[in-house]
């Protein structure tokens, strides 16, 4: 009989619990216990791992990847305010013909996110008001504001059926070598952030629908962070664009100005 684990909706992206630890669990009890793992992969980032090194998040991690290939993604530069304008304007605009715009979504999820906490009683500071949002923001920045044109437009993984991994000892050694993603590589962008109010969910639910707020709020944040990027990347490609602007400074400062400040 065949010993598996399934793994189906893991968000590895998740501000505070990036679930790399938990990849890291599940490879190691599947060599120990010579289960196979059976993949369908749903991750809010597969996409963006397939564009950059065609490969899904949980292909890359679990299987490894050559990194020492030259990827035609290097070739692309990405400038700070075509992409910055784009961006925006893309959260603005429907994201498919005859349907409401990301913009008109993330209110409604927002919202269900912070009913779900004062159902289970997590305070405003633990509560995750970006879950299962992120991905829009990749989607709408990553995909649609890079000029992938080397590549011949975004490459897009489709899912046709399960993968099935069996884990390896080399596997198991280079996955749990690898340093743990945590929340400490948040980039943080204002200085007041240590001096911070914590506001009460009735007045975050009242703001995620103030349409001047959220954009002046989004606005704020994507300039910011990218003058974050700057310092470090003068010609970010788009793996710097994933790496250090969205993962570490947009996605989790989102999550904290929401609860922390009024823009």
């Amino acid at each position: 009989m065949n010993k598996k684990i399934s793994l189906g909706r893991l968000y590895p992206t998740y501000p505070e619990i990036s679930g790399f630890e938990i990849l890291q669990f599940i490879a190691n009890l599947a060599f120990q216990c010579k289960f196979s793992i059976d993949v369908f992969d749903v991750a809010d980032i597969s996409p963006i791992y397939f564009a950059l090194y065609g490969k899904s998040y949980y292909e890359y991690h679990l299987k490894g990847a050559d990194l020492s290939q030259n990827f035609l993604f290097k070739k692309i530069v990405v400038k700070k305010n075509p992409f910055l304008d784009c961006f925006l304007g893309k959260i603005r605009s429907p994201m498919h013909e005859e349907t409401v715009s990301l913009f008109e979504n993330l209110p409604q999820l927002f919202y269900e996110n912070i009913q779900a906490c004062e159902n289970a009683f997590v305070s405003v500071e633990f509560c995750p008001i970006t879950f299962d949002t992120q991905r829009f923001f990749y989607e709408k920045s990553f995909q649609h504001c890079i000029n992938w044109s080397p590549l011949r437009g975004f490459p897009s993984i489709i899912f046709t059926s399960d993968q099935l991994f069996e884990i390896t000892s080399e596997n198991l050694t280079r996955i749990m070598k690898k340093k743990t993603q945590s929340y400490l590589n948040f980039v943080k962008i204002d200085r007041d952030l240590d001096n911070k109010i914590i506001k009460t969910f009735d007045k975050i639910k009242t703001q995620i629908f103030d349409t001047s707020f959220l954009m002046k709020m989004f606005s704020k944040i994507f300039e910011l962070c990218f003058f974050e990027l700057e310092k470090t990347k003068s010609d970010p490609n788009p793996e710097d664009i994933f790496k250090f602007y969205l993962r570490p400074c947009v996605i989790p400062n989102i999550n904290l100005f929401l609860k922390y400040y009024d823009i």
